[in-house]
Order: structure tokens, then sequence, then C-alpha cells
């Protein structure tokens, strides 16, 4: 016996790996046929047999008469070299290889050899076939000038290479995210009076320590006469180990300013607001945003927030007469008619009862309204009224 092997790895052998411009010969004198096996399971490919294409050839340039002939064998229903010794010389004896075999009778003589992989065999009812269909994953492989002799018979190997699934590399990290937490407080205090500036900052911290942003927003009945105004852009003030873990987080603050009024909507100077503070990405984009757009869920939040009050109570305290002509000692936002350029304007229909001046009322020590005596002694110069101590914002 004569071992011919063609190898995809081999060095002296010839292997054609193009799918393309497969020419298909038939010819007479198709004398064998191998097994029937369906489908690659093993290599996950689309083959499910060959087609042999045999054509004589001349070895030393002599004349010879033509001859071809195609051949299309189903999968072997067995492995390879499934302990074959002369197969186990070309592949490793524990290899496992599916394909199919062809034995011929022929003439002495050269022949080439083409076998290419298919992926559909078509068979008529009487058991031959059809059509075929080339496979798209396995490519021919061909041998040219085989020598057939009378001295003993040839075995060719080839080998279709098949194309491998597509590999790539997949690095998957996960992250646990951390909302922050949220605290505010008055830099004063919550109780006011109208059209006095209140200072409230929010302070956050976050357990990744995720840079912070703030929101802030009027969510009561009565829009505040302004703000909240941003005084600032969120800053680290400070490093604490808020967790007690050892391991101090960054606190970020930022403050804004109120101004409020006492009464236009029948809420007797009760405000209402909201802080919310979000943590942010490397760019800047808060993960709650990130999140929502990436999971396409409005309900994921990476966010904490406040609900805060103000409350407010009036400036110049006049009493005022009332329709009825009844004395009137705690009026409605002590008689505002309106806002004209950010300045409080006083209903003139408010008058006083007994005290003509804001001085009598506050700094007069025998109203038993007006204000405290620690309050008074800021707020009044002896019987006058320092206004802008007791109300700066007001004009």
């Amino acid at each position: 016996m004569k071992l011919n092997v063609i190898s995809f790895l081999g060095a002296t052998g010839i292997l054609a790996l193009s799918a393309c411009d497969l020419q298909v010969n038939t010819g007479a004198d198709d004398l064998g046929m191998g097994a029937r096996l369906t489908v690659d399971y093993y290599g996950d490919t689309d083959v499910v047999g060959h087609e042999f294409d045999i054509e004589r050839v001349s070895c030393d340039g002599e004349s010879i008469d033509p001859y071809s002939t195609t051949q299309v064998i189903d999968l072997a229903n067995n492995l390879f070299p499934g302990m074959i010794t002369e197969l186990s010389r070309t592949i490793d004896g524990a290899s496992e290889h599916i394909g199919s075999d062809l034995f011929l009778t022929l003439d002495e003589g050269c022949y080439d050899i083409t076998v290419t992989p298919l992926r559909e065999i078509t068979y008529t009812a009487d058991g031959d076939v059809e059509s075929t269909d080339e496979s798209e994953l396995c490519a021919p492989a061909s041998l040219s000038g085989v020598e057939v002799s009378d001295e003993g018979y040839e075995e060719v190997i080839l080998f279709n290479q098949c194309v491998g699934d597509p590999l790539g590399t997949l690095d998957v990290l996960t992250l646990i995210n951390h909302p922050p937490v949220v605290l505010v407080e008055f830099e004063d205090d919550k109780y006011n009076y109208e059209c006095e500036p209140v200072t409230v900052c929010a302070t956050a911290f976050d357990a990744d320590k995720d840079p912070i942003a703030f929101d802030w927003s009027d969510i009561g009945d009565d829009d505040a006469f302004s703000g909240p105004t941003v005084l600032g852009a969120p800053a680290i003030v400070a490093f604490e180990d808020v967790l007690q873990d050892g391991n101090p987080l960054p606190i970020w603050e930022q403050c804004v300013e109120i101004v409020t009024r006492f009464n236009t909507m029948g809420t007797q100077g009760e405000y209402e607001f909201k802080v919310e503070a979000f943590d942010l990405m490397g760019d800047g984009t808060r993960f709650e945003d990130f999140l929502q757009s990436e999971y396409d869920d409005d309900s994921i939040t990476s966010s904490a927030s406040l609900d805060f009050p103000l409350f407010t109570t009036w400036s110049v305290e006049l009493a005022c007469t009332t329709a009825d002509g009844q004395i009137d000692y705690n009026p409605d936002v002590a008689g505002v008619q309106g806002i004209e350029d950010s300045i409080i304007v006083r209903d003139e229909t408010c008058t006083d009862a007994g005290y003509t001046t804001d001085e009598q009322y506050y700094c007069n020590p025998s109203n038993r309204y007006n204000i405290a005596q620690p309050i008074r002694d800021v707020v009044c110069d002896g019987t006058d009224l320092i206004e802008s101590e007791l109300y700066p914002a007001c004009n």
C-alpha cells in the first residue's frame, strides 16, 4: 500500500482552500458508494457528505483516454483514525475526525482528485443523487497526479479545513452603586420674617465616593418671593468617616437663598421645598439618568431627597382697621398689595390704629403686641426703628 497524505499543516502537499470555482465533472463507471450520516454533529459545521471528483491525467505526457467520475458520499458512520494503524501515523490515535470514504477500481494511470464538502444532498425516490449544495464553512481539498498501479492500492487522505466559529474576548465587570445620602441645614432658622433671605444648605455623601449634584425646587402650594437661588457650585467641605468603617468620605455641600412672604394664598407663610442629591459618573452624567436610559426604565433611581419647610411671619406689623371698623393687629401680609421691581408695596388702605409709625409699634415698650425685648434691642435704636436690622430685604 502506498499512502498519499495531504494535510492543511503539511509542508509537502497541496491543499486548495478556495470555496469558489469548483468544476463538477460527471461521467460513467461510478463504481462505489459509502455509508450515510446526515450531519456533522461533532464539529458543528454544515457538512453532511462529500463530492469526490476524479479525473484521469497524463503522468509523463503520454496520451490517455479521457475519464472522469463524480461520486457523492454521505458522512461515514465511524470516527477516524478509529484504531487504523496507517491513519494513526498521520493523525493522533486519540483523535476523532469525521469524514467520507470512497473506494474505486480504476485503470492504471495518474489522477487528479478534488473533494468538496457538501451541506445538502437531495436524493430521488430511487436513492439517486438529485442535487447537492456546497458547504459554506468547510473548503474543498485536492491532490494532483496520484498514481494508480497494479502493484498495490493507493490510500489518499485529504483534509477539508473548516472555518471555526469567530471568537473574541469578553471581560465583564459589574459594580455596586449606592445612592447618595442628603441632609439639610438652616444657616439661621426655618422661621423667618417675610422678605428676609434665608440660607439653606444641603450636605450629601456617597458611599462610593462619587461626585454629587443637587436639584432644588419649590413644591409648596404658594411660590416663594424668590428662590431657591443657588449660591455656588457643589463643593467638598470635609472628609468624614460617616459610615464608621475607617474610610472617610467626601462631604459635598451646596447652599441656596430663599425669600418668602407672609401670606399671598392664604397659607399664612407656610412654604415647602425639596432638595435632591444625585451621584455622578466620570463625565458628569447622573447615574440615575444613565441607568434609566440604558435599561429603558424610569423607575430606576440613584438619588436621595428631602422635603423641608419655611415658616414666615410678617415684617412690619401695622395695626390696621378692618372693613367693619375693628382693629386688626395682625394684618395679612402686613398689608402687602403686590410686588413691583422686587419691592413690596404696602396697601394704602391699611392704616395705623393708635400707633402712627412703625417705630411706635416696634419700639414702644408699652405696646403689648410689639416684638420681644431682645429683638427690640437689635432693631430699635431707642424709639427709632432700624429697618435694615428688622428686615434687610425689605424697602
